[in-house]
């Protein structure tokens, strides 16, 4: 994966594929849209240097995945 300069190896895919996976099943989101923004938000704690899958879903829990001005509830 190459986002911005930023490059992914395998091991480093899978354990961001597994955060969005576990958050997604923890918080029940199974909608496609919805997934793919939790996979925003860990790509960008990621590029931020989050890389650890404990901080990456601590992050989770902490900021959430919806968008600032989404009406979803």
């Amino acid at each position: 994966m190459l986002d911005c300069g930023v490059v992914a190896g395998p091991a480093q895919l899978e354990i961001l594929a597994r955060a969005v996976s576990d958050y997604c099943a923890n918080h029940k989101i199974t909608h496609i849209d919805e997934r793919e923004q939790v996979a925003l938000k860990v790509m960008s704690f990621y590029r931020r240097g989050i890389v650890d899958a404990d901080r990456l879903s601590a992050e989770l829990e902490k900021v959430g995945w919806r968008q600032p001005n989404s009406l979803a509830g």
